[in-house]
């Protein structure tokens, strides 16, 4: 997956401000594209209504093909490229939950009867955008994110782990939450797994991890060093 879209990990008509492609407004077209095919995928409810939008997500799929091109034009500049790092770390939060959401409605159109033989060859849904690797990614950076989480929780609790990833949203003393109720669940909507017991040989940290697409699979599990 090319830099931009696994950084962003979400994602429209090309924008130009004073003339010249910028790293902000790539931001803000990928964003708009990504919200307009999640609100259309809702729409979907039957063959009928998968067919009704199927012109407008394969018009979505050639907006996506231009914010390629766009995205490999930025990662050329050293600071454009740099500006797209600063603007994924800083609106991370609002990234994952499009994403998230965008996935859970691909996810359920793809169940709908009917609709799966009509949308199957849309880029959205389709190899050119591959939603459960975003998710597997997403899942990724989420338990880099946990784990430092422990790590912190570790340091000041004389060295001890939680028993409970709870406890990572809770205030304690003049500590705040380390992490929101919302980073315990993972991109299939799945509480992340967690084994205080179970520590790492090399690094001593608790196992935690996601059960990935297919929870009860042990081979279908995510997780980080």
């Amino acid at each position: 997956m090319r830099f931009w879209l696994a950084a962003l990990l979400l994602l429209p008509a090309p924008a130009v401000l004073a003339g010249q492609d910028t790293a902000q407004a790539f931001y803000q077209d990928t964003v708009k594209v990504f919200k307009e095919a999640r609100s259309l995928l809702a729409t979907v409810k039957d063959r009928k209504t998968a067919t009704a939008a199927r012109p407008k997500l394969l018009a979505l799929g050639k907006r996506l093909d231009q914010l390629k091109a766009r995205g490999d034009r930025l990662e050329q500049d050293p600071r454009q490229k740099k500006r797209l790092e600063e603007l994924a770390a800083k609106y991370q939060k609002e990234l994952h939950a499009t994403l998230n959401e965008l996935a859970r409605e691909a996810g359920r159109v793809l169940a709908v009867p009917g609709a799966k033989a009509v949308l199957g060859d849309v880029p959205l849904l389709g190899p050119t955008f591959d939603l459960e690797q975003a998710r597997r990614d997403r899942a990724r950076a989420d338990l880099r994110v946990l784990t430092q989480a422990l790590e912190a929780y570790a340091i000041l609790n004389d060295g001890n782990y939680p028993k409970k990833l709870e406890e990572l949203t809770r205030d304690k003393g003049g500590q705040k939450a380390l992490v929101s109720p919302r980073a315990l669940l993972d991109p299939w909507g799945q509480p992340y797994g967690y084994e205080p017991q179970t520590l790492d040989p090399q690094t001593g940290r608790p196992l935690v991890y996601s059960g990935g697409p297919r929870p009860r699979d042990p081979n279908s599990r995510i997780r980080v060093k």
